[in-house]
């Protein structure tokens, strides 16, 4: 039987046994350090549902209720002393799953982009070229002697959820897809580039489908030498 103290990361997620939930709680009055210890988590799970942009489509729900049912089934084999479904954060794992799949505005992006993207702009090396284009208000490149580079932009015009914006990097072979992305709200964005920028290539920027295209297909909106 798991220590009474061990179990309040369970019991914020509702994650433990009728039997067990009803001994944190015995235990809890008495326990300041419990106490604070849950308020904390619950914290955390709140934090967590805030966060959530958007709700995630049906079929990713599906899977991940498909796969934690599966998890269960396996724990309560082997005498876990669990309840079968996290009731609480399952819907959150799927919401955040879908956030994470869909969202490429600023401010959303995964760490390791983020953490490249500061890289670059931080670089003693970095190059900035500026970018000059009716669609937007203002724009820039900067990439470093190792081919890491950021595309940045204010005043893009926002895109349905069918369409996406897609960099390109143009050279003598022609374009090769450099990322997609979607604009905040206030029409920002800064993307981590998808491939090795230096001197003599061209950015492109074009509207394309969701989920990007082979070869551009919209009309070229941006195309900047590096």
């Amino acid at each position: 039987m798991a220590d009474v103290h061990e179990l309040a990361p369970f019991y914020a997620l509702d994650a433990l046994s009728p039997e067990d939930a009803a001994r944190f709680e015995g235990h809890l009055s008495g326990c300041s350090a419990c106490r604070d210890e849950l308020a904390e988590y619950d914290a955390g799970v709140e934090a967590l549902a805030r966060s959530v942009a958007e709700p995630a489509p049906v079929a990713m729900k599906d899977e991940v209720m498909l796969r934690i049912d599966r998890a269960s089934s396996k724990g309560a084999a082997g005498g876990a002393n669990v309840v079968p479904l996290f009731r609480r954060v399952a819907p959150l794992i799927a919401a955040a799953a879908a956030v994470a799949a869909f969202v490429f505005v600023i401010g959303f992006g995964s760490d390791t982009d983020q953490d490249r993207i500061d890289v670059v702009l931080a670089s003693d090396d970095a190059v900035t070229v500026s970018v000059q284009a009716d669609v937007v208000s203002a724009a820039e490149i900067v990439y470093t002697g190792s081919g890491e580079a950021v595309f940045s932009a204010q005043g893009l015009s926002g895109v349905s959820e069918t369409e996406t914006y897609q960099l390109w990097l143009i050279g003598d072979g022609g374009p090769v897809s450099a990322g997609l992305f979607r604009p905040d709200a206030d029409g920002g964005a800064l993307v981590l580039i998808d491939g090795d920028v230096h001197p003599g290539l061209v950015l492109g920027l074009t509207i394309e489908p969701a989920g990007g295209s082979g070869a551009p297909t919209g009309d070229i909106l941006i195309a900047q030498e590096v």
